[in-house]
């Protein structure tokens, strides 16, 4: 009598759920990578984009001619920023070296490490051509100034970028 022949086509013994356990967990922790990196991208403030940067680019020649005008008046301006009190102060003067007074003068500010934390202010005239707002959240560090100073039909801008101080003056 002959004895069988082992065939391969018998049933494995095991755990044969393991395998598709694997590529499902597998799956699961890609698409938690991912959305943890996502939430991480949209939430922290370091990582930010020009606001409304396509008009920006699409008005690019308006905004040329704005600056050169702006050249054009000859002023200067100043900006310090103290990081204690978080004092932003701005002094303007003309082209003859006078202080510009009457002005209205704001300022967007934003510390290069944290550009989704700009901050639009509108200065208070000080006397002397000096003009003076308040920070949130100031810390020291390099931040870039966007200044726009108008008086009459004069309008100046300028974009300046400054190291806090720290302390107040």
């Amino acid at each position: 009598m002959q004895e069988p022949k082992p065939t391969t086509d018998a049933p494995r013994a095991g755990r044969p759920w393991i395998w598709p356990l694997a590529v499902v967990g597998m799956l699961s922790v890609s698409m938690t990578v991912c959305a943890i990196t996502v939430i991480a991208a949209v939430g922290d403030p370091s990582y930010a984009i020009e606001d409304d940067y396509y008009q920006k680019a699409v008005d690019w020649d308006h905004s040329r001619e704005v600056e050169i005008a702006s050249g054009r008046l000859g002023w200067q301006a100043d900006a310090t920023l103290t990081t204690g009190d978080g004092l932003l102060t701005v002094t303007i003067d003309d082209a003859d070296g006078a202080p510009v007074t009457d002005a209205l003068v704001r300022a967007m500010v934003f510390h290069h490490a944290r550009r989704g934390d700009a901050q639009e202010l509108v200065l208070r005239a000080q006397g002397n051509g000096r003009y003076t707002a308040v920070l949130n959240r100031p810390r020291e560090g390099q931040w870039q100034v966007r200044i726009r100073a108008s008086r009459g039909q004069d309008h100046f801008v300028l974009t300046q970028d400054i190291f806090s101080r720290g302390g107040a003056p």
